[in-house]
């Protein structure tokens, strides 16, 4: 009997569209959603996505690098400036949108990574990779002898990533296992592009969720606020559009 597990990344404060992604998951009956950090900043609803999360049965989440920095606001501009352009700071940050003291002290208990064996199939979580939550996995570079050595790192047959905001599969054939990545819950999210020694915005890209089915490990993307499937053909389970477009 297969089992469906929601995966989410990179909400980034937008409750609408993390409502319209939560909505759909248990419409498609996963009973188990698993959240790849970066809850908070870029939109103006970080204290509301964290209490709904919060608030959620049978939701896993882990820390992002934008949840540390929200944990450790001693290093989180220097941090941020290593990386983004300097002046614009604040689009990162929702317009400086603080969150409650009960939202902090329930991001601090959240682990950096996971690992779990659903219906016989390890799988891990990070943020970014193993070790690092500002180092992503990257679709076009990542090539087959670096997706094998992160799968090990991982100890894992699905290694569940995020921060990139690209939505993605990659395949490893020896030992077999896959990399995934839903992409951004945020109708705002940027994709980034390097520009010299920084990381810069580039364009937005729609919302989404993903879908893991197990054991098969077949994956599906969806944009959350129409339903429609970004990519994955499951011939048993039609795009979800219909029903709540």
């Amino acid at each position: 009997m297969s089992r469906l597990v929601g995966v989410l990344a990179d909400i980034h404060g937008d409750i609408f569209a993390l409502d319209a992604a939560l909505g759909r998951l248990r419409e498609m009956g996963c009973d188990v959603i698993l959240c790849a950090g970066d809850l908070i900043d870029m939109e103006p609803f970080g204290e509301e996505v964290v209490q709904r999360l919060k608030a959620e049965k049978d939701l896993i989440c882990i820390l992002g690098n934008h949840e540390r920095w929200a944990l450790d606001r001693r290093h989180r501009q220097k941090d941020v400036r290593r990386f983004f352009e300097p002046c614009n700071i604040s689009d990162y940050f929702g317009g400086g949108a603080e969150l409650s003291r009960d939202s902090l002290a329930w991001l601090a208990t959240l682990p950096v990574h996971l690992e779990a064996e659903l219906e016989g199939v390890r799988v891990a979580m990070w943020h970014a990779r193993s070790g690092s939550d500002m180092e992503g996995v990257e679709k076009e570079t990542t090539g087959p002898e670096l997706r094998r050595r992160l799968l090990e790192q991982a100890h894992a047959d699905v290694l569940i990533v995020g921060h990139s905001h690209v939505e993605f599969e990659l395949a490893v054939d020896v030992p077999p296992g896959r990399i995934l990545n839903p992409g951004a819950c945020c109708s705002k999210a940027y994709v980034y592009r390097q520009a010299g020694p920084l990381m810069v915005p580039d364009e937005f890209r729609p919302a989404t969720f993903g879908v893991l089915e197990l054991p098969s490990e077949r994956f599906e993307v969806y944009r959350a606020l129409d339903g429609e499937r970004v990519f994955g053909i499951s011939p048993d389970r039609p795009c979800i559009k219909s029903s709540r477009g």
